[in-house]
């Protein structure tokens, strides 16, 4: 009877990883990749531009974490920088229900 239990146990989880239906995505997936021939150099310093008072505090400090102590180099956030080289903005337009579909966002 073990062996019997073991073995639906097995086929189970053999047949849960082979299935190919990729319709519902949980991450969602980019629409679409470019690979280019190049590549991207950190400047030094690194210099980001957010609106202090949104709601961006967060991903501000863990991207100026992740890129000032790995590299050692100055990372500086400022409200207006025209030459940043990180620009992060909220968009507040909202998705159209075709774009929602796209990205998977409901």
């Amino acid at each position: 009877m073990k062996k019997v239990a073991s073995l639906l146990m097995v086929f189970n989880v053999v047949t849960a990883f082979c299935q190919q239906n990729r319709e519902i995505a949980i991450i969602p997936e980019l629409v679409q990749v470019t690979k280019t021939s190049g590549y991207f150099t950190l400047p030094h310093p690194i210099v980001i531009e957010a609106d202090e008072k949104s709601h961006l505090t967060y991903a501000v400090n863990f991207l100026q974490q992740r890129l000032s102590i790995p590299t050692g180099y100055n990372v500086s956030v400022k409200e207006t920088a025209p030459a940043a080289d990180i620009r992060l903005v909220i968009n507040n337009n909202k998705m159209s229900s075709s774009a929602r579909k796209v990205t998977g966002y409901l």
